[in-house]
């Protein structure tokens, strides 16, 4: 290959170019305008990069800026601040596995339910009192007030646990008699004024 001259100084391979006032000696090329790089390459943040360029980083193709973090390929950005697996969800700055949710800013079982600010009843339980955070267990037990009573009892006047009444054969199995309420509830509702299903809002 024969060689030529540029900006009146370089003796360089033909097929060199001019690049800032340097000088890009075949193979090389200038990339951009900016600097000196291999074929194929372009500039990046003032590198030369054979990658994916994002905000002036060199980066595997199929990366994504997620704040100040980098997620490599295959993982997404949540809430702008973490790295996650598709099938991971974001909770509390952190990711939750496949097949749990974010509760109360926990990661927890679906079928999982908050009950009060800071507890989750677990999903074979239910929520008897928000204000103090009691779960009960849906298959055995009904709540009273403060109190988990067994479902063989009922609750009765003042929130107390009391073998069943009369009341109570009234009720359909399944059920269990609410005195404060004076129905029937079913198994796994909160007994106070009413009957709460435990999935209502």
């Amino acid at each position: 290959m024969s060689n030529t001259c540029l900006l009146g100084r370089y003796c360089v391979p033909q097929g060199s170019s001019i690049c800032q006032g340097w000088v890009c000696a075949h193979p090389m090329q200038c990339a951009d305008d900016k600097l000196c790089c291999n074929m194929g390459e372009h500039s990046c943040g003032g590198t030369c990069c054979n990658q994916a360029c994002l905000q002036d980083r060199c980066l595997p193709f199929g990366s994504t800026i997620c704040g100040a973090n980098v997620c490599s390929p295959g993982r997404v950005c949540l809430d702008n601040q973490i790295c996650c697996s598709p099938s991971e969800t974001f909770c509390n700055g952190g990711c939750c596995a496949s097949g749990m949710t974010c509760i109360n800013r926990m990661c927890v079982p679906f079928g999982s339910e908050e009950c009060g600010p800071s507890v989750v009843c677990n999903p074979s339980q239910f929520c008897g009192n928000s204000n103090t955070g009691l779960c009960c267990h849906r298959s055995d037990q009904i709540a009273c007030g403060r109190d988990c009573c067994p479902s063989s009892q009922v609750c009765g006047d003042h929130d107390r646990c009391e073998d069943a009444s009369s009341e109570d054969s009234r009720c359909s199995p399944g059920q269990h008699w609410c005195a404060p309420a004076h129905v029937c509830c079913p198994y796994g509702w909160s007994c106070g004024f009413t009957c709460t299903s435990p999935w209502a809002g």
